[in-house]
């Protein structure tokens, strides 16, 4: 099972792989133009047709490090494998447990408890870098916020590479990456990942391929999930969601309080929505202005430490963190996880949350 610190740590990986290659590629060509980064990586991606390969993952935290080796096969569009053969921790999946995504279906097992967990999706694979997709705009928008140079070429796997380092130091946390994309494909084969929390807190990240091959003799319908003829096959029981056209419906559908932002005229109330999951439910608030969006969400679980920079809510203590142009302030009353978060200015976001916190 991956923790919540783990899934945060990936999820912001997924982005740096993003700029690693969008970085990359314009400094490769001296080309910083999104649009014209966005359309090469898209020509690059679509020469792979299959990548198999066994990858090393080893996260370090606070002094202890947790290694995981996985064999991988994936189809780009069509089918997706991953296989833990090695592991020291439970971070990322213990020996056995694997993953596979096809036809819509994504299936887990987990040999432990000998069980099949199938979850249907109604989207398409995604494609780009790591199975996610990407756009000019946001490649823009993370360029901006990072400083990124160019450090030279190496090997990993037996494949040459370009080095890049990723520096951001805008906002919490804080994050340096180095990245080693393949030059062919402009694949990642390897990343080494360290982020630094507000609290002082580090976690490194380095992820390689010990061995990889690129349009190999691999047939989409030939990879499969091998489970024991005994698994238990249960279906994934996802949130349930709930969307809302007014701001007051929100407010009357939640069974806890539900304050007001106070954003003035030049933010308009978007969109609600609730997603309840395991006994916990959390209500957000969608407000947009002409070039700025601003989400409020009070939630009921509260099972994770809070962190980031101490910021005064008029006598409540919240804790504001920063990465890129996206800001967040969160706190807690009564028992209640509550957030106010955009891309907004700084001053606008905190001024927000004092407004909810003064009611």
């Amino acid at each position: 099972m991956v923790t919540r610190t783990n899934r945060s740590v990936l999820g912001i990986g997924i982005t740096v792989l993003l700029l690693v290659t969008a970085g990359c590629m314009g400094l490769a060509t001296g080309d910083p133009d999104p649009e014209e980064i966005a359309s090469e990586i898209e020509t690059r991606h679509e020469n792979i047709d299959s990548v198999e390969g066994v990858q090393v993952t080893e996260v370090e935290t606070d002094g202890e490090t947790v290694r995981t080796t996985t064999e991988m096969v994936e189809v780009p569009g069509e089918v997706s494998k991953r296989v833990i053969t090695e592991s020291t921790g439970e971070q990322m999946g213990t020996e056995g447990f694997a993953t596979i995504t096809k036809d819509g279906v994504t299936r887990t097992y987990d040999p432990e408890a000998n069980t099949v967990t199938e979850f249907e999706h109604d989207s398409e694979m995604a494609g780009g870098i790591a199975g996610n997709a990407m756009d000019a705009d946001h490649i823009e928008r993370i360029l901006n916020d990072s400083n990124v140079s160019y450090e030279g070429t190496d090997t990993v796997a037996d494949r040459d590479v370009h080095v890049i380092r990723i520096d951001s130091d805008e906002g919490q946390p804080t994050s340096a990456v180095t990245a080693y994309v393949d030059q062919e494909f402009w694949y990642p084969l390897r990343t080494e990942t360290t982020f630094e929390s507000p609290d002082g807190e580090s976690t490194t990240t380095v992820s390689y391929f010990e061995r990889v091959e690129f349009n190999g003799d691999v047939n989409a319908a030939d990879v499969t999930l091998d489970v024991p003829e005994d698994a238990t096959v249960e279906e994934f029981e996802g949130p349930d969601t709930r969307e809302f056209d007014l701001a007051a419906a929100v407010r009357e559908a939640a069974p806890f309080a539900i304050g007001d932002p106070d954003l003035g005229e030049a933010y308009q109330f978007e969109r609600g929505n609730a997603i309840a999951m395991d006994g916990h439910v959390s209500y957000t608030l969608t407000y947009e202005s002409t070039d700025s969006t601003i989400r409020y969400t009070v939630s009921n679980q509260s099972d994770y430490e809070l962190d980031g920079e101490t910021v005064d809510l008029n006598g409540t203590e919240g804790y504001l963190t920063e990465y890129g142009e996206s800001r967040t302030v969160l706190w807690e009353h009564n028992d209640l996880r509550q957030t106010i978060g955009g891309d907004a200015d700084r001053d606008v976001i905190v001024e927000a949350a004092t407004a909810v916190v003064d009611e």
